[in-house]
């Protein structure tokens, strides 16, 4: 059994500047995914090759056009993406450096909406067998 007492539990300052740093970071980032949906376009960009990072990960280097500047950056591999393979991209028109691949999100929303369709037109057939047993 844990007995804890006011005295025992005791918060440092070093614990302190780790939240606070985390809040911080926690925030910077969902303020870049709100000025990046605020300014989003989406354009077409192309895998020209991949590289590792510093732990052994592997990533792809893309490059795309923001209006007439070649933007080149890099984002995570995922599974069955190839050098030459057309990527959809969201990037912020007033700095493309910031930007998403969102392929899989493509690709999962053109799969809902062929689920949809397909309910859609399953629907329409039950509605007209209805009617024809009148």
């Amino acid at each position: 059994m844990i007995n804890l007492k006011s005295n025992d539990f005791k918060i440092g300052w070093g614990e302190v500047i780790i939240i606070i740093a985390f809040i911080i970071l926690a925030a910077w980032g969902y303020l870049q995914k709100i000025i990046l949906n605020e300014n989003a376009r989406y354009t077409k960009g192309v895998i020209t090759g991949t590289h590792k990072g510093a732990k052994g990960s592997i990533y792809i280097d893309f490059e795309f056009f923001s209006g007439n500047e070649k933007v080149n950056s890099w984002t995570p591999v995922f599974k069955g993406w190839r050098i030459g393979d057309t990527i959809l991209i969201k990037y912020n028109q007033n700095d493309p450096s910031s930007n998403n691949v969102i392929k899989k999100r493509y690709q999962m929303e053109k799969l809902l909406s062929s689920y949809f369709l397909i309910l859609l037109k399953y629907r329409a057939s039950v509605k007209i067998n209805l009617n024809c047993h009148r």
